[in-house]
Parts: structure tokens; C-alpha cells; sequence
């Protein structure tokens, strides 16, 4: 299963599971010799589900060490960095700044766990989804949204969201701009399946090593 959209990762288009992890899951399976069916929903329910066996394999799950004591987790795939988003104007220029600050995140997402962590605030806002979190604040609610990079860049083109960006400093050369990264919010992306599950996990595995070599893991990057 995978998410409502978390794009580029996970986009939902005409109610059918699409995006770049979604259909890397697919390039795998089709080298492993097996077919995978993709159903969508929350975040939050999609969790419990595989912990309950509910689900063979989640496609794109940031590793932690708490995630990692409820599933097994392949070789990461990917590895990305979150950042800060405000309104137009706002004075958030750091993590330091978000001390006492509403912040907005998805429910049970790893920037959510990062803010809990970093105790930034008792004001956080969850939402079901971050298409819902960047609406809000484009709207006015709460003063931040924590978000994998990627993520929230292409949520603010596809929804149109003229009045919110990434925090950014400017550069050694004092011309150019460089968005701040949340210094311990770095997100390593793999597949995850029920703990103990080992055949399917080494299945996995093993197809991950091949499209990596075969040049469909590229082909798909470029795409997505």
C-alpha cells in the first residue's frame, strides 16, 4: 500500500497508486517474478496495517530506530534531507527559531517524530495528509511546516502556493540562496515489510541490487 500523495514518491492519480517509489516496488517485483497490488489510504492506517500482517510491503518508510523495532527494513534507496517551510514574510530563519512556534506536520511522519524529538513546540499541528499541512499554512494557520525536502517543493508547484517557500540563507558568495536542511532530519527511504518476514525481505533486497545495476532505478529517477 501506499500513501495519499507524497509526491514524488507517492502520487495519487484517478484514484491509482503511481509515483517514483510506487513504481520502482514494481520494477522489483517484476525482476523477483511475483506481482504486486497497491491499495491507498492514511499514513497512520497504513502503519498499523503492516504491523498487523494486514500488508506485504509499504514502498517508501523513512528508517529510525523506533521503525525499525515495529518492521524490517531493505537497504535504503534513496537518502533526503527536510527543510523548513513558511509564509511569505514570516521571521523563521533557523531550527532555533522554531522553539515556541505552531508547527504543522503529517501524523505519524518522521518529521513529526524529528519535532516531537527536538521538543520545538506543544503546539503542533497534525494532518492527515502534507497536501492538507501546506494548505493550511498557505492559509494562515500555524507558522511552519517541517517536510522532506522534495516533497514539499513539488506540493507548492502542483497546488499553486505563491506565498509559501523553503527557509533559505544566502551563500558564501552573498548573491545566491541556499535552503536551510534541518540539521537532524535526514531521511533514508527503503521498503519495509512485517518484522521477521525475512523471505520476502531478502526477495526485495535482492531486486533492488539488480534494477540498481540494470539501469531502471536511473531511468525511474529521471522520470520522477
Amino acid at each position: 500500500a501506499t500513501e495519499y500523495d507524497y509526491p514524488p514518491f507517492s502520487v495519487t492519480s484517478e484514484g491509482e497508486a503511481d509515483g517514483f517509489s510506487v513504481e520502482l516496488l514494481q520494477a522489483v517485483a517484476e525482476e523477483m517474478g511475483f506481482v504486486v497490488e497497491f491499495k491507498i489510504d492514511q499514513w497512520t492506517v497504513l502503519k498499523e496495517e503492516l504491523k498487523n500482517g494486514e500488508l506485504d510491503i509499504l514502498p517508501i518508510v523513512g528508517f529510525t530506530e523506533e521503525m525499525d523495532e515495529v518492521y524490517d527494513f531493505t537497504v535504503p534507496y534513496i537518502v533526503m534531507r527536510g527543510n523548513i517551510f513558511v509564509r511569505d514574510g514570516s521571521t523563521i530563519q533557523s531550527e532555533d527559531d522554531l522553539y515556541g512556534k505552531e508547527i504543522i506536520v503529517m501524523d505519524g511522519d518522521n518529521a513529526s517524530e524529528y519535532a516531537q524529538r527536538m521538543k520545538f513546540s506543544d503546539n503542533l499541528i497534525l494532518t492527515p495528509t502534507y497536501e492538507e499541512a501546506f494548505t493550511r499554512l498557505s492559509n494562515g494557520e500555524g507558522d511552519a511546516v517541517l517536510a522532506q525536502s522534495v516533497v514539499g517543493e513539488m506540493l507548492i508547484n502542483d497546488l499553486e502556493l505563491n506565498n509559501v517557500n523553503a527557509v533559505s540563507r544566502l551563500s558564501q558568495d552573498g548573491v545566491s540562496r541556499i535552503k536551510v536542511n534541518l540539521s537532524g532530519f535526514e531521511q533514508k527511504f527503503s521498503f519495509a515489510v512485517q518484522d521477521g518476514n525475512e523471505e520476502l525481505l531478502s526477495l526485495l533486497n535482492e531486486g533492488l541490487a539488480i534494477v540498481s545495476t540494470n539501469g531502471r532505478y536511473d531511468e525511474l529517477y529521471q522520470k520522477w
